[in-house]
């Protein structure tokens, strides 16, 4: 597990710029991937967060974040000047620091906005009508796992058959699958198979519709082919 990953189910626990970007580099192993998705379906804070980071960089939030954290400290100096230790052992210091990650990310998506009035921002998660279902490794690393993991019936193979077979299912709120279903097979066998592989295959994200998590129906199409 990365150590900069810290998320936790708690409310008051939310994820660090690091990580939120670390996510969008595609530089967090599958799990802690999906520990981040999960955390981001319940938290819209870090969703806001993560949405604005996106269009930014690094560098770019460490300079807002420099510039509030200098007006904060000042003013907090100005009225409190023997209380800034103690506030900093504070346990709500993590949520301040978020809360600036967040004003930060909006400053620049403002920024942005203006600079090109002809262009479209991408909404953040909490603004989207609807999230489809998706493997929590991927969509490519998906395919990958399919044809790593595909075992060829002998019977098939003798007979030469191949060809594609689309597997219809449902993505439960709680990442279960159930209701899988032949939507166009081949033979028992390779129809055996592909259920198979979808069954013990990676988890999958549910669906979000307006920030409710709800059930989706979806359909896998694995490609079976013999080498000649």
């Amino acid at each position: 597990m990365n150590s900069n990953l810290s998320v936790s189910a708690l409310p008051d626990k939310h994820l660090s710029a690091d990580v939120m970007y670390q996510y969008l580099d595609n530089q967090l192993l599958p799990a802690e991937r999906y520990e981040v998705e999960r955390h981001l379906l319940e938290c819209d804070l870090c969703a806001d967060a993560i949405a604005g980071l996106g269009i930014s960089t690094p560098e770019k939030t460490r300079q807002q974040l420099f510039q509030i954290n200098y007006h904060l400290k000042s003013r907090t100096q100005h009225r409190h000047p023997n209380t800034i230790v103690q506030h900093l052992k504070n346990w709500g210091i993590t949520t301040a620091i978020l809360f600036l990650v967040l004003l930060a990310a909006l400053l620049v998506w403002f920024q942005a906005k203006n600079a090109h009035p002809g262009t479209s921002v991408k909404p953040s998660v909490s603004q989207t009508a609807f999230i489809s279902a998706h493997p929590m490794v991927g969509a490519a690393n998906y395919q990958l796992y399919l044809q790593q993991n595909l075992r060829y019936p002998a019977p098939a193979r003798q007979l030469g058959i191949d060809g594609n077979i689309t597997v219809g299912f449902t993505v439960n709120p709680d990442s279960s699958l159930s209701n899988l279903r032949i939507v166009k097979g081949l033979t028992p066998e390779l129809n055996a198979e592909a259920v198979r592989l979808i069954k013990e295959g990676p988890i999958w994200i549910p669906a979000r519709r307006q920030e409710k998590i709800v059930t989706e129906n979806k359909t896998v199409t694995i490609p079976f082919r013999l080498i000649k």
